[in-house]
């Protein structure tokens, strides 16, 4: 005999069918990782922006990578282009996409060299990281930035990884210390071209 509950049909597909399939549908989007937001940081008395990221479970005084978009570009861009947080799961660093101001970095002056302090100043108080591993890279502009760095801040930042970047006036490798240096560049760039990364990367060697 039938029981108590038998399942109709709609258009002949199963209201059992479909329950299941909504279900399975909310559970999905429930396990989507959520969009990360921006968040203020002052700097002095300027209001700076960043979007920041720590996986779960990290381990004490973990790794800090800070990442610099390009020219013209976002950090909400970079990370949705980047994805650096996938990586961070695994290996349990925090991750921290930078805002430039007016979508550019200060190559030349302290300003954007006082945010990244802020920023290793802000993620050591939240998460204690571990101030001897903190790392910058940086997409074109930020990549010149990430070299800017480099000459100013190697006390600060163990390494340095920029990505289609460098400073379009010539190499400059004044740091205060021999500093690891990894750059990423494509042979086909059209703006910062591949040519003239080799004398950058000789130059630190020396």
């Amino acid at each position: 005999s039938m029981g108590l509950y038998q399942p109709i049909s709609c258009s002949g597909i199963s209201l059992n069918h479909l329950l299941v399939k909504t279900i399975a549908l909310l559970i999905l989007l429930c396990s989507v990782t959520p969009a990360l937001a921006l968040e203020n940081i002052k700097v002095g008395t300027t209001t700076r922006t960043i979007i920041s990221y720590a996986p779960k479970n990290l381990p004490k005084q973990p790794a800090l990578l800070i990442a610099c978009h390009g020219y013209n570009q976002d950090a909400p861009y970079l990370q949705g282009l980047a994805k650096i947080e996938n990586i961070a799961d695994t290996a349990k660093f925090v991750v921290v996409y930078a805002n430039g101001l007016n979508k550019a970095w200060d190559i030349s002056g302290s300003s954007d060299l006082k945010f990244m302090e802020t920023i290793i100043d802000s993620m050591y108080a939240r998460y204690h990281i571990n101030r001897n591993r903190v790392y910058l890279t940086g997409f074109s502009m930020g990549g010149m930035f990430t070299y800017y760095a480099a000459t100013k801040m190697a006390d600060k930042i163990a390494a340095f990884a920029p990505v289609s970047g460098y400073p379009m006036g010539g190499p400059n490798a004044t740091a205060s210390r021999p500093v690891p240096i990894l750059h990423t560049h494509g042979t086909a760039d059209d703006v910062c071209g591949y040519g003239s990364v080799q004398s950058h990367i000789d130059a630190w060697v020396k």
